[in-house]
C-alpha cells in the first residue's frame, strides 16, 4: 500500500526547498564555507532560490512556512515541516548572534543536549566485551578490541577494494530485503584518501563514498560503512528521494541534504540502522555496530567538552585518547579534527540519537505494514518524532 502525500503538501515543499536553498546561498557567501547548509542538491533541474538580504529575512520567511505547516494535512508533516522551519530560524539566529551549544542541539536538531553519561558508555563497553568473548577473545574490553582489530585489518591500500565490494553485496541484499526499492537504485564506487576530518562520506554527486584510510580499518568496519554510506544508508536514501520526486511520490525538500536541522538525526539513524531494517546481523557486523556506537558515544562526549565546557584542544585530545578503546591515534586526530569545527558541532548529537530514535520506529511497525513503512521512512525527511507517526492508512 502507498500512501500519497497531499497535492498542498508537495505544493509546500517546493516553497520550503527555495527557501532552504536561498538561505544556503546567504550562508556560503557570509562564512565562506563551501560545503554549506545544503551539502547536496539532486534537484533534475535548475531551482530559483529565494533572495534573502539579511538573516532577519530568512527569520521571517522560516516563521511564516512554520506558521503555514501547521494547516498541512498530514501528521507527520506538520510536525516535521513546522520543527524544521524551527531550525532554519535557530541556524540564522546563530550565525546572527551566536547560541550556546545546548541550545544549537535542541533548536537545530530538536533531541536533548545531554552528552553521553559514564554510564551509558560503560553499559556499551560491556556489551561489547560481552560480543567478543563469544567471537573467542579473551581479556577486557581494550585488548579484546585490539586483537579482534588485528586479526581482521585490511591494508589502506586494499580498503576501498574492500569496501566497494562489500557495497555490492549489502546492494544484492537491500535489493532481495526491501520490496519497495527498485532494480535501478544507484551502484558506486569508493576512493580512499589521507588526511581527512571524517570516517566516510557518501559523495552520492560524484557516484563513490570517500573513505579516509589514515586509521587502521577492519573487514567488519568495512561493512559497517558500507551499510551507513551505502546500502540501505545514504546511496539508497539519495536514490530513493529522487527517484520518487521525479514519480510525483516524495516532496521537494528530499532533494536537499541539509545539515544542522530536524531531519539530522533520523537521516544519520536511517544508516545506522540498516541492519535492523533488512532484520540481518551476523555477530561480527553487531560487534562493528557496538564500536561504531561506543566510538560516537566518547566523540559526542569530547564534543560536549569542547564545546561546552571550553576544555582545550589538547585535554579533548587526551581525553579520547584514554577512552578509545578501539580507535587508533589516527582515528583520534580525525574525530578531533571534525568535532572542534563550529560549524559542525551539533552533529554529533545526530549520530548519537539517530540509530536508537530509527531503530525504535522500525521495530515497532507491524510485519504487514512494513513495506508501507519503508517508502514513509525513506520517501520523507523526519525528525525524531515525526519518524514516531507512521499511519500505514494514511490518515491525517
Amino acid at each position: 500500500m502507498s500512501i500519497k502525500l497531499s497535492d498542498r503538501t508537495l505544493a509546500y515543499a517546493e516553497e520550503l526547498t527555495d527557501a532552504v536553498l536561498g538561505l544556503d546561498a546567504l550562508y556560503r557567501e557570509e562564512s565562506g564555507d563551501e560545503v554549506g547548509l545544503a551539502v547536496l542538491n539532486l534537484s533534475p533541474e535548475p531551482r530559483t532560490p529565494e533572495s534573502f538580504s539579511d538573516y532577519e529575512d530568512v527569520v521571517e520567511a522560516f516563521s511564516t512556512l512554520r506558521d503555514r505547516a501547521g494547516d498541512l494535512p498530514e501528521r507527520d508533516r506538520r510536525t516535521y515541516y513546522q520543527q524544521f522551519c524551527d531550525s532554519m530560524c535557530a541556524f540564522a539566529e546563530w550565525r546572527q548572534d551566536g547560541l550556546p551549544l545546548s541550545e544549537q542541539i535542541e533548536r537545530f536538531l530538536h533531541v536533548p543536549a545531554d552528552p553521553p553519561s559514564t554510564a551509558e558508555l560503560n553499559e556499551l563497553r560491556a556489551e561489547l566485551s560481552s560480543v567478543l568473548d563469544r567471537l573467542g577473545y579473551e581479556g577486557d574490553a581494550q585488548s579484546q578490541c585490539r586483537a579482534w582489530k588485528d586479526a581482521t585489518t585490511v591494508p589502506a591500500a586494499e580498503a576501498p577494494e574492500v569496501l566497494e565490494s562489500e557495497m555490492d553485496r549489502m546492494r544484492d541484499l537491500t535489493l532481495a530485503g526491501l520490496d519497495t526499492a527498485p532494480e535501478n537504485v544507484d551502484q558506486i564506487g569508493a576512493a580512499g584518501v589521507s588526511g581527512a576530518s571524517f570516517n566516510a562520506k557518501c559523495d552520492f554527486a560524484n557516484g563513490e563514498v570517500v573513505i579516509n584510510t589514515d586509521p587502521q580499518l577492519t573487514r567488519p568496519w568495512l561493512r559497517k560503512l558500507a551499510v551507513h554510506e551505502g546500502y540501505p544508508g545514504h546511496v539508497l536514501q539519495f536514490s530513493l528521494r529522487r527517484q520518487w520526486y521525479e514519480d510525483s511520490r516524495a516532496p521537494a525538500d528530499g532533494l536537499l541534504s541539509v545539515v544542522n536541522c530536524a531531519s539530522s538525526t533520523t537521516f544519520e539513524g536511517i544508516a545506522d540502522s540498516g541492519l535492523a531494517l533488512l532484520d540481518t546481523q551476523p555477530e561480527a557486523d553487531h560487534a562493528a555496530s557496538l564500536v561504531g556506537r561506543y566510538q560516537m558515544g566518547i566523540a559526542t562526549a569530547a564534543a560536549w567538552r569542547y564545546h561546552a565546557e571550553d576544555w582545550p584542544e589538547q585535554d579533548v585530545h587526551e581525553w579520547l585518547s584514554e577512552q578509545a578503546i578501539y580507535g587508533d591515534e589516527e582515528w583520534v586526530e580525525s574525530r578531533v579534527g571534525f568535532l572542534t569545527a563550529p560549524e559542525r558541532a551539533t552533529l554529533m548529537w545526530s549520530y548519537w540519537h539517530g540509530e536508537p530514535a530509527v531503530t525504535s520506529a522500525i521495530e515497532s511497525v507491524d510485519p504487514s505494514a512494513f513495506d508501507t513503512f519503508v517508502e514513509f521512512l525513506y520517501g520523507r525527511m523526519h525528525s525524531t518524532e515525526s519518524i514516531t507517526q507512521f499511519d500505514p492508512n494514511g490518515s491525517t
